[in-house]
C-alpha cells in the first residue's frame, strides 16, 4: 500500500510539471502560466496590442489583445503603462495568482530569462470570475504567430462578476525572430 501511494504521488508530481509546457522532441518547449488581470475596457488595451487591427475588425473567432515582452525593461514598461488599468499585484482570491506573483514564480522577471526568450501576454476577458482559461496551442511560422486560448473548466454555477486573465506564454526568441504578426484567438465563445 505504501509503494502504491508513493508511486501515485510521484506520478501526480510529474503530471503537474508537464502540464504547463507545450512542446515535443521536434518542437521547442513553450511554458505557460495564467494570472488574474482584473476586468477593463480601457481603449489603451486595444491600441497597445500587437493585433490592434484584428481586434478592431473582429474577424473570424474572438481575438484577444496580445503583447510581446522582449526585455526586463519591456516588462517594467508594461507594468508602468498598464498598472492602473489591470490588477498586477492582486490575485483572484487564493485560486489564481497575481500577475506579479505568476511572473516571479515562473522566473520570467529575470534578465537571464530575456537573454534567449520572450513573453507573450494575452488578455482574456470573461463574463464570470468562475471561468478559467489556458493555452490550447501556439501556431507559428517564419511570418506570424497565433496563440489559441480555451476555457479550461465548465462550472455548473458561476459568479456574476466580470473578470480578466493574463495567459502568459514564454517562447524562445529563436522561434519568433522573424515573426511580423502576432494574434490571439479564443476558441470558445461561451464566455
Amino acid at each position: 500500500m505504501k509503494k502504491i501511494s508513493i508511486l501515485a504521488l510521484a506520478l501526480t508530481c510529474v503530471i503537474a510539471l508537464v502540464s504547463c509546457h507545450i512542446g515535443t522532441d521536434k518542437e521547442p518547449l513553450i511554458e505557460t502560466t495564467v494570472s488574474y488581470a482584473g476586468w477593463s475596457d480601457d481603449a489603451s488595451i486595444i491600441s497597445g496590442a500587437l493585433n490592434e487591427d484584428e481586434l478592431k475588425s473582429n474577424g473570424k473567432g474572438i481575438h484577444c489583445p496580445i503583447f510581446r515582452i522582449d526585455t526586463k525593461r519591456d516588462l517594467e514598461k508594461f507594468r508602468a503603462e498598464y498598472g492602473d488599468i489591470f490588477t498586477m499585484e492582486c490575485g483572484y482570491g487564493d485560486l489564481v495568482p497575481s500577475f506579479d506573483d505568476a511572473i516571479s514564480k515562473a522566473q520570467f522577471d529575470r534578465s537571464s530569462f530575456f537573454q534567449n526568450n520572450s513573453l507573450l501576454i494575452v488578455y482574456v476577458i470573461s463574463s464570470s470570475g468562475s471561468l478559467r482559461f489556458g493555452v490550447s496551442d501556439v501556431d507559428y511560422d517564419s511570418e506570424s504567430l497565433r496563440v489559441y486560448v480555451k476555457q479550461t473548466n465548465d462550472p455548473e454555477l458561476v459568479t456574476a462578476d466580470k473578470a480578466g486573465w493574463f495567459v502568459i506564454v514564454a517562447i524562445p526568441d529563436s522561434e519568433i525572430r522573424t515573426c511580423k504578426s502576432f494574434d490571439a484567438i479564443c476558441e470558445d465563445d461561451r464566455y
